[in-house]
């Protein structure tokens, strides 16, 4: 777990830098159409059949993390890496709300506190709301947050299915869906295609862990080494743009962080309260 929020983090680092010159949609497609090489592998060894199980929870999965991910690129696209994992840092208050709504679980005290914190620390990362492109950044992060959430939950239940078969189910509705956005404008740099190609690494080994991460341990023992991704980021912004987080930045950050970090606890409470009545 702990090396896939690494690969992501710098996946994320990596994109940042790609959107000075690509659009979110053609950086996605040029992506996957180096992952299109694995998907051409596997379905050749494993065979169309292979999708087949589980079908209806992967398309679910893909759609959530592909619109995901087409509004994480948005959001670096005007946001700092760090101000972006902050907020990224939400998805268990999202978990818990999704709960509430489709599972009719009761919304928790905690809960709430948890919200107001984090959507705290949102305005003082806003504030003077002056700034345009950071409002519009935000907004797309918090959104992606919300699909990432979803789709994390669906990727627990799917984790008995292969890993290179979610990947390359994956892979097929990114490549699909960013061709119908960036078919008109499918330019590339050639100095650009080693980016590419080690994006599409790092974003393989990232997801791959992940998924072995999910079959080993429990999701909410997993959760916690999410937040290592805020170190990452203020690092890696460091190294690639210089950039060192301004005060405001990091109080939000930190509010959201404190929010998320009450949602987890009453989120992992109940686990650990049937372990030991075991």
């Amino acid at each position: 777990m702990l090396c896939s929020v690494f690969l992501y983090s710098l996946c994320e680092a990596v994109g940042k830098y790609l959107t000075n010159s690509y659009e979110p949609a053609q950086i996605i497609f040029f992506r996957s159409s180096v992952g299109m090489v694995i998907v051409i592998w596997v379905t050749f060894f494993k065979g169309v059949q292979a999708y087949k199980p589980q079908l209806k929870l992967n398309i679910l999965r893909n759609f959530f993390a592909a619109s995901g991910l087409f509004l994480t690129f948005f959001s670096l696209k005007n946001l700092s890496l760090s101000s972006h994992e902050f907020v990224a840092l939400m998805s268990p208050i999202f978990i818990a709300l999704l709960s509430a709504v489709f599972l009719n679980e009761r919304l928790s005290q905690i809960i709430i506190i948890s919200v107001m914190l984090s959507l705290l620390g949102v305005i003082i990362m806003l504030y003077p709301f002056e700034d345009f492109s950071i409002g519009l950044g935000l907004t797309f992060a918090i959104i992606s947050t919300l699909f990432n959430a979803s789709a994390a939950v669906v990727t627990k239940r799917l984790s008995n299915v292969e890993p290179l078969i979610l990947y390359s189910a994956y892979i097929i509705v990114c490549f699909l869906t960013s061709g119908l956005f960036a078919y008109k404008n499918l330019i590339l740099e050639v100095k650009d295609l080693p980016i590419f190609f080690l994006v599409a690494a790092l974003h393989f080994f990232a997801f791959y862990f992940l998924i072995l991460a999910f079959r080993k341990e429990d999701l909410v023992k997993l959760s916690p080494l999410e937040y290592t991704s805020a170190i990452w980021s203020v690092l890696l912004g460091y190294l690639f743009w210089q950039y060192l987080p301004s005060y405001k930045e990091l109080l939000g950050g930190s509010l959201i962080i404190i929010g998320t970090l009450f949602a987890k606890g009453a989120e992992i409470k109940p686990f650990f309260q049937k372990k030991i009545e075991k």
